[in-house]
Formats: C-alpha cells, structure tokens, sequence
C-alpha cells in the first residue's frame, strides 16, 4: 500500500475518489477507507507516524507486514498516481457489482424510479470510464 510509505499523498486523493470507495467490499477497503480518512484529517510525514497513531487499533497489526511486502517506489508523484489509479479501479468495481444487483432487480421485478436513476448514472459512468481507458 502506497499509502504508508508515502502518507502525505492522502492530500492528493480527491473527495469523489474518497466516496467512490464507500460502495466497495472487496477485502482491505475499510482499512484502506480508515487510513484515508485518518491521514487527511492528521496528516503524517514518515510511514512510523502512521504505525504509531494505528497502535491498538483494529487493522494495525497488518500495516508493517504491508510495509516490508511492497517495493519502495523512491517517487512520490508515482506511488501518488498508482493510488488514485487503485482508487479507480476499487470504485468502478463496486459500480459493477451494483449494476449487476439492478439489472437482476430490473428482470425479475422492476426497478424504483430513484434505482432506475442510479442505474442510468452507473452506465453513464461505467461507459464513459471504458471508452477513455479503451
């Protein structure tokens, strides 16, 4: 994780990149969510400072097993833009799973007029990410 070598990039990631976290469930999110959250409100400098701050913590005990397992990138504006790229790909993952959950609804039943509104957001979202990356 980026994020605990390079704390201060915290500051970097945007309040749409923040939210489009909420929605996700896969494995190491809510930690990921806490430690954003934590570090734009107290930023810190040295990866220590957050290890410190995490001590006695649910999730603490992983952040320095994370910290030897991951390469060190020596340039912050990179582990910067992998984070942000990683938030990306963590939103458009739960857009997924939620577009799938309302094209079901959508065929054994119908959808509530503020569903059908998301639904048309998720495409629009979801289209316009592919024919940027694409």
């Amino acid at each position: 994780m980026r994020l605990l070598h390079y704390p201060a990039i915290a500051a970097e990631v945007t309040p749409a990149e923040r939210t489009g976290l909420d929605a996700s469930e896969e494995p190491g999110v809510a930690l990921l969510r806490e430690l954003l959250d934590d570090l734009r409100e107290r930023p810190a400098q040295i990866p220590a400072q957050v290890i410190q701050r995490w001590a006695g913590r649910e999730g603490a005990e992983s952040l320095p097993k994370l910290l030897e397992r991951e390469e060190v990138m020596t340039d912050w504006a990179a582990a910067a833009g992998e984070l942000k790229a990683a938030l990306v790909k963590l939103s458009d993952q739960a857009a997924g799973k939620r577009l799938e959950a309302l094209e079901a609804k959508s065929r054994s039943g119908g959808l509530e007029p503020n569903e059908l509104v998301e639904f048309q957001q998720l495409i629009v979202k979801l289209s316009s990410r592919d024919a940027r990356s694409g």
